[in-house]
Parts: C-alpha cells; sequence; structure tokens
C-alpha cells in the first residue's frame, strides 16, 4: 500500500514536469501494484468467507446438533447414519463403514463413503431438470427426511442430496455428507437449520418399519459409534417420531407409492415442512 501511495506521488510530481517515458514507466509500476492489490483483497475475502464457513459449522455441530467438540467422532457418526439406514432398508443415504490407515505418525482413522450415483438437487436446479412431480422423487425425498428426523442430521442441502435415473425411468435419492448428525438433541418438533418437523404426509413403507423396530436393536446398532447420551438422544427421538407416526398412521397420512400425487404435492409445497418443499 505505501508503494501505491509512493507511485501516485511520483506520478503528481510528473504532471509539474512532463516526461512521457518516466510517467509510462510508472503507470505501467502503478497498475501491477493496484493488480496486487486486488489479489490480496480477494485473498482476504476467501478466507474471511471460508472462517465465517467454519465458524457456522462449528455452532451447527456444537450448539445445534449437540456434537462434542473436543470429541467430533464425525466419521463415527456418519458410518452411523449408513448403518440405520441399512437396518430400515430406506436405501437413501450412501453406505460408508469405518477405515483405518497405518502412517508413520501412528494409525488414522475415517470413513469410506461409497461415492453417490446421478447429479446434485443444487445441480438440477440450475438446469431445470429437477421434477418435482415425480411420485417415486416424493417418496424417496420423504424417505430420507425420516432417516435425517431420527438421527437428527440437520445439514441436508441442496448439495448433498443426489438424484440418479436407470434406465428404466427409476429414481434413487441418496444423501451424502452425514456426519453433522447424531448429537445429544432431541428436539424434532420445530425446524432446525435445513431439518423441518415431520411433514402432513410421509412414505407409509418406512413409516411402518419404523413403528415397529425395535429399540433395542437400534441401540445396539450404533454402541460402538456412539456414546451412551448420544444413543438416549437418538432413543428419545425415536419414540417420539414414532408416536407421531401412529397418530398420522390412524389419520391416514402415511402414503403407499401410487398416492403421492400433484395434489399431495401442492399440499406439501403450501405446509413448506418436507424435502419436498425444501428441495424446489
Amino acid at each position: 500500500m505505501q508503494q501505491q501511495i509512493d507511485l501516485n506521488a511520483q506520478l503528481t510530481a510528473l504532471g509539474d514536469n512532463p516526461d512521457a517515458n518516466a510517467a509510462k514507466a510508472v503507470q505501467d509500476q502503478l497498475e501491477v501494484v493496484n493488480d496486487e492489490v486486488q489479489q490480496i483483497q480477494a485473498e482476504m475475502d476467501t478466507a474471511r468467507t471460508e472462517w465465517n464457513a467454519k465458524q457456522n459449522e462449528f455452532y451447527i455441530g456444537t450448539q445445534l446438533v449437540g456434537i462434542n467438540p473436543h470429541n467430533p467422532r464425525l466419521a463415527n457418526r456418519d458410518v452411523a447414519m449408513s448403518r440405520i439406514d441399512q437396518l430400515l432398508g430406506a436405501n437413501v443415504i450412501a453406505h460408508a463403514q469405518l477405515a483405518f490407515q497405518e502412517t508413520n505418525t501412528g494409525d488414522k482413522s475415517g470413513s469410506y463413503m461409497e461415492k453417490a450415483k446421478g447429479r446434485s438437487v443444487d445441480a438440477m436446479r440450475r438446469d431445470n431438470t429437477l421434477d418435482l412431480n415425480n411420485a417415486k422423487l416424493m417418496q424417496q425425498l420423504s424417505r430420507l427426511h425420516l432417516i435425517d428426523l431420527l438421527c437428527f442430521q440437520v445439514d441436508r442441502n441442496a448439495g448433498n442430496i443426489y438424484i440418479s435415473t436407470d434406465l428404466n425411468g427409476n429414481v434413487k435419492v441418496t444423501g451424502i455428507d452425514n456426519d453433522m448428525a447424531l448429537g445429544t438433541n432431541d428436539n424434532i418438533s420445530i425446524r432446525n437449520q435445513e431439518l423441518p418437523p415431520l411433514s402432513k404426509y410421509v412414505d407409509a413403507d418406512l413409516a411402518n418399519r419404523l413403528i415397529q423396530l425395535d429399540t433395542r436393536v437400534l441401540s445396539d446398532l450404533v454402541t460402538d459409534l456412539l456414546t451412551p447420551g448420544e444413543i438416549n438422544a437418538m432413543i428419545s427421538r425415536f419414540e417420539k417420531l414414532k408416536q407421531q407416526l401412529i397418530k398420522m398412521r390412524d389419520n391416514k397420512q402415511l402414503l403407499s407409492p401410487d398416492q403421492w400425487t400433484l395434489a399431495v404435492k401442492n399440499e406439501l409445497f403450501q405446509e413448506d415442512k418436507s424435502y419436498v418443499s425444501n428441495a424446489r
């Protein structure tokens, strides 16, 4: 910045004693310095954006989800969500498993997540290929919402929901980046970040599996991955979810695959408490 001020002073002096070559040289130097200043400012803006994102992520994880910042075990949460998805047969969470690596500095652990097929909701929005009138897509998004409520995954956004379609036109939804979940918060009655409370209609098949699920089976499934406090919170969410689903079953709000109609989609849009409305 001082160099920029000095060059401006030189240009002012040259204005009193014109020298075209000298003025051109100083002007060129000034342009170089201006470019460097703009680059530094851009780098500072990028660093500030990244810092704010990390601070926001820290708040979401620790304050909203209830993850211990001193022992986050994010890989464990990723794997736990995958196991729960498989247990319930929802098939809407990317398969993940623990991975270990021996290094010169000791053993390191993490998770290996299967690559999701298809494209993100975000990408499909941009080129206008997202068809929320598709009954199978609505059903699959409902399943993902149920799994996320059980696991308290509050960071589900358009960038980590992938949609693929096979040659027969079958639609599959896959949720990735599932480590911001399964903390000690059990309040699923309000919107938490990207996670809305239970919507007016949900997938009947997965809802009935949840209603029939034994809490001991659910607990035993993740005892090697979560703390007792996190498991207790998961069971609390499960019991709340189960009671809500029983009421919805009695009120005919659990939908079979052929009941996800355009009228249902419009109701979900108006309610604005579902992953169908989140995706638009």
